[in-house]
């Protein structure tokens, strides 16, 4: 089923959740364009309010200054061309984001990778790999659960508060067309990676006490020497 909706060139729409896939597409028109399963889809409009859910995979495109707000994806995501606000809540699958604006997300359980952001982005939690590139904004991450990739991030710090420090590097563009380093901050690690920081940390130790055993041993064999002398 297809399905056309008139909602101006700054709709906000809101998805109550989607059981399947999502792939959302900005474009110049001033048209909703909505594609699923006719009898999986639900959708109420009031003037620029659009609310929409699916039960299936849903295609949309939509004016590039709409603004949306997702509650639950439960397959893949992938979202492109947007300009307007976007916030999710909860993808259950791979979250894919590219030449978008101002970006909040709660929860991705897959991997997650953006690339092109005018506005800033926000993650709390993500469970897997996160992949971020060409962001102007400022970048904020609770937590990561896998491998982190930054680069040419412009805007301001990078935080995650709440375990040991690890550092990241970033290159972006200063004054002139300079490069230098991102002023990113020191970070910290999510469960996973805290215990593999604690088990290395311990394997210095124990090479920390080798050595010191072994000076005092090379110690007692100078004193036994002298002393026979």
């Amino acid at each position: 089923m297809s399905k056309t909706i008139s909602a101006g060139r700054t709709p906000k729409i809101e998805i109550d959740s989607i059981g399947g896939d999502l792939s959302l597409v900005g474009w110049e028109g001033d048209d909703i364009l909505l594609k699923a399963d006719d009898d999986e889809m639900r959708v109420s409009q009031d003037g620029e309010q659009v609310h929409i859910s699916c039960d299936d995979d849903l295609s949309m495109r939509v004016p590039k200054g709409a603004s949306v707000f997702i509650k639950q994806i439960g397959g893949d995501a992938s979202v492109r061309g947007v300009m307007g606000q976007i916030e999710l809540k909860d993808i259950g699958g791979d979250l894919s984001m590219r030449d978008v604006n101002s970006v909040a997300i709660d929860a991705v359980h897959a991997d997650f990778s953006l690339r092109g952001a005018k506005g800033s982005l926000s993650i709390r939690k993500a469970d897997s790999d996160v992949s971020i590139r060409d962001v102007d904004g400022n970048v904020s991450l609770d937590s990561v659960a896998d491998d982190l990739a930054l680069r040419d991030v412009r805007g301001g710090d990078l935080f995650r508060p709440h375990s040991p420090p690890v550092f990241f590097r970033a290159r972006s563009e200063g004054r002139r067309g300079r490069t230098r380093p991102a002023r990113l901050r020191a970070t910290h690690l999510p469960p996973r990676a805290r215990s593999l920081w604690r088990a290395a940390r311990k394997r210095v130790g124990r090479v920390a006490q080798g050595v010191l055993f072994a000076q005092a041993l090379i110690a007692a064999a100078i004193s036994r020497f002298i002393v026979s002398r």
